[in-house]
Parts: structure tokens; C-alpha cells; sequence
């Protein structure tokens, strides 16, 4: 039997330190998509240009 207070869905984590790592890991995941988005739509803008530039010649 599961004691009340080792049920980590009556006692979530919340201590200072938790919080803190999951700050951290939202902000990071947050980064990564930020930084991909930037790379496909640079990606993108190449592929655009290069197209317009070959196609007009």
C-alpha cells in the first residue's frame, strides 16, 4: 500500500528546486522549437530565392 505521502499525485513535487528544473526544461524546449523554426524558414527563403534567381536567367 502506497503511503499518502509518497502518492505523487496527492503530493506533487513542489519544492524550489523542481520548479526551478522545470523552468529550465520548458525554456529549453521553448529554444529548440524557436531555433528550428528559424532554420526551416531560412531554409524556405533559400530555396525561394535560389528559384527566382535560376529561373531568371
Amino acid at each position: 500500500m502506497i503511503k499518502p505521502e509518497d502518492d505523487p499525485i496527492t503530493n506533487p513535487e513542489d519544492s524550489a528546486p523542481a520548479g526551478r528544473r522545470k523552468q529550465k526544461a520548458g525554456r529549453n524546449i521553448v529554444t529548440f522549437f524557436i531555433i528550428y523554426a528559424v532554420g526551416a524558414f531560412s531554409m524556405y527563403l533559400f530555396i525561394v530565392l535560389y528559384g527566382a534567381i535560376s529561373s531568371s536567367n
